[in-house]
């Protein structure tokens, strides 16, 4: 179970990094 924890902790962390990405990306071609 603590596995699986991290497992979703380490996903949330990964998503909120592309978006951020995609963000900055983004606003660099504006």
């Amino acid at each position: 179970m603590k596995d699986q924890q991290g497992s979703i902790i380490i996903n949330i962390f990964a998503a909120l990094f592309v978006i951020s990405l995609s963000t900055v990306w983004g606003l660099a071609f504006l």
